[in-house]
């Protein structure tokens, strides 16, 4: 038996969706949702939006029996998952680009959720429907608004970048030589204020902090593997120039600038790139300031800051030419560790990127789809695999793959591949090869923060935001605990999605809070 309540709140939830964020139309046909997988209109939700109702669906989904035609639904929702990773991502203000695909796949698993009488997270459904009532916000064209400083990065080291420059040009700067014993290059150094520092410090401490507890989780070999990483020296550094923070900025005034300017930018950003080869990317940076910058003009803006968070590759010149831009901007974006060839092999040293399970498992399926285009051509190209090797690449391929299958996949997206040598040499490998068969790359869209699967990211982040609101959620006295294990969603009139999501998936310039009270 089919349970109404589904089909009321799905009905409920296009025309809501719809009345605040429009509609596309393929054909002119009444708008209302269909179970289609063509639909011929659908709502013009933007990726908040999809990633706030994603975060709902998934929870229900993974609790539900599973029944005959579950198996189909379930990984029609993987699919769908995984465009949500590679493509909402984004900015949350976009429109999202597969909407159609998405309110089809979500018309087909609301029929399958009734059908096996599931229950409707009633709280949830309403305060999804308010949130889904907000306007979006607009794009910030800077990161000074409102008497704050908003920054956000994907690793500590150009985070510290971003706060530099930030400041650099907020307060002015002075360009500072090197003295006998300091280490380091000529540098642009900010006015900082006595006010600023102390906030500046307070950020690099904590982040200290979070190494010193990681060192503890490691175990015996903890303190011996930091140790060797520098962060003990780093921490001796650190503490010297606290002592100067504590001697000038907190008793001067806080409008006056710091005296010890120079020496504090050079310890932080020494700590933010030891921090960045420890830890995991960086929470945002937020900072009181006295001075509100006029927005500039969208074409003013710096293109560097989201450089890395969606990133895409034109089809075109060679296969190497493909991997040496991906190989540069990773060995960039990541650090990387300079290792000599494979054991038993011949070859220059390389700088090998340190690159995440999850940016490993997107390269691995791009460069496997080219081989595959390759394999395919081999009745056409004579008897000649042997004889240019490729038997013997086909080989050492399919173990890299292998790899990534056993390794990458089940591993924490967020993880450091423990291959990105054997992974690095076999692709560049390939794409010289690919050159000599005269095979045309193709386009590559990757985003930096890719996932394996949104929900299994969704998860992570909302187990964040529970453990950060403690109290609250407690006090709720309610929740929906999915298949994960982990807290979906928190009940009592509080919805884990949508914006508030979107401060823990993939922080901004311009941050972006919102809780929703039933």
């Amino acid at each position: 038996m089919m349970n109404q309540a589904w089909e009321d709140a799905f009905q409920e939830l296009w025309d809501h969706t719809a009345h605040h964020r429009g509609v596309r139309e393929a054909l002119a046909d009444p708008v209302g949702p269909t179970l289609s997988d063509t639909l011929h209109q659908w709502p013009r939700t933007r990726c908040a939006d999809v990633v706030g109702i994603g975060a709902i669906i998934d929870a229900v989904l993974r609790s539900a029996p599973l029944v005959s035609g579950g198996h189909g639904v379930e990984r029609r929702w993987r699919r769908c998952a995984g465009q949500l990773a590679d493509v909402a991502l984004g900015d949350p203000t976009l429109e999202y680009r597969h909407n159609r695909a998405f309110w089809s796949a979500l018309a087909s698993i609301v029929a399958y959720l009734a059908s096996v009488d599931a229950p409707v997270p009633e709280s949830m459904w309403g305060a999804l429907l308010t949130e889904l009532a907000q306007p979006m916000p607009a794009p910030r064209n800077t990161a000074v608004v409102d008497e704050r400083l908003h920054l956000a990065a994907f690793s500590y080291d150009e985070l510290w970048q971003a706060q530099k420059e930030a400041l650099a040009k907020l307060r002015g700067s002075d360009i500072r030589d090197p003295g006998p014993s300091t280490r380091g290059a000529r540098m642009k150094v900010p006015r900082t204020t006595n006010a600023d520092v102390l906030q500046l410090a307070t950020y690099w401490t904590h982040a200290l902090a979070q190494v010193e507890l990681k060192r503890r989780e490691m175990g015996p070999h903890g303190p011996e593997a930091l140790h060797q990483a520098g962060i003990d020296g780093e921490i001796r550094r650190w503490r010297e120039a606290l002592r100067d923070v504590d001697s000038y900025a907190t008793t001067g005034d806080p409008a006056a600038t710091y005296p010890k300017n120079e020496a504090f930018w050079r310890a932080s950003g020494s700590s933010s790139i030891t921090v960045a080869v420890i830890d995991d990317a960086p929470p945002p940076f937020e900072m009181l300031t006295d001075t509100v910058v006029q927005r500039l003009p969208i074409q003013q803006l710096s293109l560097q800051r989201n450089r890395y968070r969606n990133a895409s590759y034109p089809g075109e010149g060679t296969n190497e030419s493909m991997w040496d831009k991906l190989h540069n901007d990773f060995v960039e974006a990541r650090g990387a560790d300079t290792r000599d060839a494979l054991p038993g092999r011949v070859g220059r040293p390389m700088k090998i990127p340190r690159t995440l399970n999850a940016e490993v498992i997107k390269l691995a399926a791009y460069w496997n789809d080219a081989w595959h285009k390759l394999e395919s051509r081999r009745g056409t190209l004579g008897n000649l695999p042997t004889e240019h090797g490729l038997d013997t690449l086909k080989k050492r391929w399919q173990e890299v793959m292998k790899d990534v299958h056993e390794i990458a996949e089940p591993g924490k997206v967020e993880d450091v591949y423990s291959k990105n040598h054997e992974f690095w040499r076999e692709s560049f490998e390939l794409a010289q090869t690919l050159d000599l068969f005269n095979e045309i790359p193709s386009k590559l869209d990757i985003a930096w923060d890719a996932t394996k699967t949104l929900p299994d990211r969704l998860a992570d982040v909302v187990g964040k935001v529970a453990h950060a609101i403690g109290d609250i959620a407690h006090k709720a006295g309610e929740g929906v605990t999915s298949g994960l294990g982990k807290p979906i969603l928190i009940a009592g009139g509080v919805v884990v999605g949508g914006l508030l999501l979107w401060r823990w998936l993939r922080p901004s310039p311009a941050p972006v809070l919102a809780a929703v009270g039933a």
